[in-house]
Formats: C-alpha cells, structure tokens, sequence
C-alpha cells in the first residue's frame, strides 16, 4: 500500500506545526477529541454507503492501517493519525470504494477522517501504538454491526449511527485502560520494578537495560495493530525518539497522556451523536455522489429516524 500525503482536509489542521510543549497534556485533549470525532464520521460512512448500495449487503469489513495522511512529520515529532485505523470493504477502503469520475467529491469526504493527523512527540504516539493494538479488534466488530444493520436501499438509519457511537466511545474508555496496563508490562520487559508507595499509586523505579529492549518494545507494536506504510513511518519515528528520550519520560508521560485521553473521550462527544448533524452529513453525502453511473445514479437515500427499516425510531438514544 502506497503512502499518499494528501495536505489540509476537511475537519484537520490546515498546516503542519511543530508542537510548542512536546510533553504538554493539553496535545491529548485535542488528539483525543479529533480521534472520536473523525472514528464517528467513519462509522457513519459505513452507513452510508451500504444505504447507498455501494457494495454487496454481504460485505466484510477489515481494518488495516493508514492509508491517506495530511501532513508529513519532522524532526523530533510524529503526524499522528487521529483514527486509530482505517477500514477496508471487501479488500477496498472505503474512500475507493465510490469510483464514478463524478463521486471525486465524495471520495474526498470519506479520505478526510483517515487521514487527519496532529502533531505529537514519539513518546505520546507510542502511547497512541498501544491504544490502536488493544481496539482494533472490538472497533472493527462495532463498525461492521453498523454495516450488518444498515438496510441497502433505505435511508441512513440515525437511531443506529447514534446508539453504536455511543457504543464504539464505550469501547475506546476500555482500551485507554488496556493500553495503560500493557505500558505497565512495556516497563516491566524494560527492568522496571513496581512498588506501592505509602497512600499512594503503583511507581516504578529500577531502571533497566534500554536499548535493545526499547527495540523489542518497538518490534512488538509494529508486529501488532493496524499495519501501512504510512504507520511503519510513523513507528521508526518512534523508536528513534524513544531511544533518544528520558527514561522518566517514557515511564511517567504514557499514563498520564492515556488517563487523560480516556476521560476527554468521555466528556467530548463527537457531532454525529446529533441527529441534524447527521441529516445534515447525510444530506452533503448524497450530493457529493450525484450523477453517478452507479445503482445510486438516481441519488442515495439520506437519513431518516429508524430503528427498524421500515419503521419510524421515536426512542432517542442513551449516553
């Protein structure tokens, strides 16, 4: 898979800047509301385009790594994705997947949330590599329920988009804690020992042996997760920075950067839980895939309040 570096897109940064604090927490604010954000629109294109009847109803999803990016890195800090993959339909991702000359547009719309990145130190990205190996897995199942359920034909079902948003953030609280814990194992393969301090949280102390084994850290999360080239870059940036960096900054930073991803992505949720947002995404969508020579030639069908196919969904969603 080729790397394609696309510049500004819809709803990311419009440059490239280098980070003003490269351990500042506030990075994960932004990264983290981006990232539920842009895994959001996804969801809903994933609607959308089995409601358009773009591909067969039996389609499986598949998640790989990135294949469109913004902007390039640079020294001393990694583009980061904000999704934590993109997703492939039948072995095609989903930006390719509408191939009319006259859907550019559209293809546009459905690359912009693959490929929206920000600016991070290697050592907030590693934490990053380990958020996307522990939720890879049960975000991909969450996206492909919306595919299963989503009627061909009919309008996007909002009450669906909504209530497996809700659902896939659920799923994303969980695995900032797993990424934490696998830190904690990450530590202890380095010669960290964990000790309880009097009334407060676990510490580790003890450094060990780096080198070769921040090679093998590194060696893992390449093995493990979403796989492109674009994140094979993305890991060698990484493992230079992480060889290059404090050893206090590698024990302590991680946690921290991932408790306060996990509460932001509690308390921010992203636009697509509205449902005018999504009539009105729905609405952009379905002009964007006009005059298609497609089975949608006539336009896809936008969005209407349905549990059921068939059925108007009064029940609004929880969370």
């Amino acid at each position: 898979m080729s790397r394609k570096y696309l510049g500004p897109v819809q709803g990311g940064c419009e440059r490239r800047y280098i980070p003003s604090d490269p351990y500042n927490l506030n990075a994960a604010v932004a990264h983290t509301t981006g990232r539920t954000q842009s895994m959001a629109e996804t969801l809903l294109h994933i609607a959308y385009i089995k409601s358009a009847s773009m591909v067969p109803p039996t389609a499986r999803l598949s998640s790989t790594g990135a294949q469109f990016q913004d902007f390039r890195g640079g020294n001393g800090f990694v583009m980061a994705h904000r999704a934590i993959m993109a997703i492939n339909l039948n072995g095609r991702n989903i930006a390719t997947v509408p191939n009319q000359p006259s859907q550019a547009r559209l293809r546009e719309i459905l690359k912009a949330p693959q490929a929206r990145t920000d600016p991070l130190t290697p050592v907030a990205n590693y934490a990053d590599r380990l958020l996307e190996i522990a939720a890879e897995k049960p975000v991909l199942e969450c996206y492909q329920r919306v595919f299963d359920a989503q009627k061909p034909g009919r309008p996007v079902e909002i009450n669906l988009v909504v209530d497996e948003t809700y659902k896939m953030i659920d799923i994303l609280h969980g695995c900032y804690d797993q990424a934490a814990e696998k830190h904690s194992s990450n530590l202890k393969k380095r010669g960290f020992v964990e000790h309880k301090i009097t009334d407060g949280p676990m510490r580790f102390d003890t450094f060990g042996p780096a080198t070769g084994d921040v090679s093998r850290i590194i060696d893992d999360l390449t093995i493990d997760g979403p796989q492109s080239l674009l994140v094979q870059d993305r890991m060698e940036q990484t493992k230079i920075g992480l060889f290059k960096g404090n050893p206090t900054e590698f024990v302590y930073f991680p946690p921290d950067y991932l408790g306060v991803s996990r509460i932001v992505s509690s308390t921010s949720p992203p636009s697509t839980v509205n449902r005018d947002k999504i009539e009105e995404a729905c609405e952009d969508l379905s002009a964007a895939s006009q005059g298609s020579s497609t089975s949608v030639s006539s336009g896809p069908p936008s969005a209407q309040p349905t549990g059921e196919a068939g059925q108007s969904g009064s029940g609004e969603s929880s969370g």
